[in-house]
């Protein structure tokens, strides 16, 4: 076991205290002894917070490291959509290396974990997700990452994309991911039908991106609570249904999607 004392720190912008770690885990507070090959750290009065975690990111589309990249202006989600496709069949580095220049940045920089979207649809098959999983390969003991299979060009307007979410929690996928079952599908039970029924199959939970504004946005939190609460999914245990939605309706109704306002619902 390897221990490292951190002395006069203080967690969470509070008072100085003795922090010991072991490996690489919080053992102690203050602790009376120090264990032996113990190393000592002066802290020197510097503040402590936790590793920092990115709970919402899509490393597949990352360009990071790379020249810089303009995407299209966008009008609609749709649209937004389409052109990302069209940006992602340009890039000439596979997912692996770009996602994994991205992860070791953010490794390097101290974030502890990822939940990852990775676009799961038939023009990219199952790509994606196994480009990630190959891109964390190697950061393993130091980031914890969950892969969303994520379907971005709409679940029930791609035909065959249901499928393969179900096959992406079979090949390494932590979480089936949903998108705007009303804006995107225009199919709100369809949608959330396939969803839970995936998640009842293999046990993965449900993580769902809700862009869809005002009184549609609203009746679709809804649904997903009731389903949530009907099928047993609870905080805490396996399964979980996380969406993010505007809870307000905006002033401007014509306002841009990146202008729309953005709330976290659990």
């Amino acid at each position: 076991m390897t221990h490292a004392l951190f002395t006069r720190i203080r967690p969470h912008g509070g008072d100085p205290h003795d922090v010991l770690v072991t490996d690489g885990r919080i053992a102690a507070i203050d602790p009376s002894t120090r264990p032996g090959n113990c190393v000592v750290v002066d802290g020197g009065g510097a503040l402590a917070l936790p590793s920092p975690v990115d709970a919402h990111i899509h490393p597949d589309k990352s360009a990071w490291g790379r020249p810089w990249l303009s995407r299209e202006p966008a009008d609609t989600l749709r649209e937004l959509i389409t052109n990302d496709v069209a940006t992602q069949r340009a890039m000439t580095s596979p997912v692996h290396e770009r996602a994994g220049t991205l992860i070791a940045r953010a490794v390097s920089r101290g974030t502890r974990a990822m939940r990852a979207h990775v676009d799961v649809a038939p023009v990219h098959g199952l790509s994606h997700l196994h480009g990630i999983r190959a891109a964390a390969a190697p950061f393993a003991t130091a980031m914890d990452l969950q892969v969303v299979a994520f379907p971005q060009l709409g679940l029930l307007t791609e035909p065959g994309t249901a499928d393969l979410l179900e096959q992406a929690v079979k090949e390494g996928a932590d979480i089936v991911g949903g998108l705007d079952p009303i804006g995107i599908d225009g199919d709100l039970d369809g949608h959330l039908d396939v969803l839970f029924g995936i998640a009842e199959r293999t046990g993965a939970p449900i993580d769902i991106h809700l862009h869809d504004r005002g009184r549609a946005g609203l009746d679709q939190i809804a649904e997903i609570a009731r389903r949530t609460r009907a099928a047993g999914m609870r905080e805490g245990s396996r399964s979980a249904t996380r969406s993010a939605c505007p809870t307000v309706t905006p002033p401007s109704w014509s306002a841009p999607p990146n202008s729309w306002p953005r709330r976290t619902w659990r």
